[in-house]
C-alpha cells in the first residue's frame, strides 16, 4: 500500500490557500471550496475544532479523490 500525500502547513498557510495550491489554477471557487472543507474534514483530529486555525509545522492527510 501507498502511503498517503501529506502536506506540511507553513506559516501563512490556510485550508483555502492549501486547496487552492493543490488543485489547477483556473478552477472554480466552489472547487476549492470543496476541496479544503474535504482537507479538513480528513484531518479534523490534527486541526482541532476551528478549521480556520491551523499552526506551521502541522502535517496534512490529503484526502484521496474519490473519483
Amino acid at each position: 500500500l501507498q502511503a498517503p500525500a501529506t502536506f506540511t502547513v507553513a506559516p501563512g498557510d490556510c485550508l483555502w490557500s492549501i486547496a487552492e495550491a493543490l488543485l489547477p489554477s483556473g478552477v472554480p471557487d466552489s472547487q476549492i471550496d470543496a476541496t479544503w472543507r474535504a482537507l479538513y474534514e480528513a484531518n479534523a483530529t490534527v486541526i482541532g475544532s476551528d478549521p480556520s486555525l491551523i499552526h506551521p509545522g502541522t502535517v496534512l492527510v490529503l484526502p484521496q479523490e474519490s473519483k
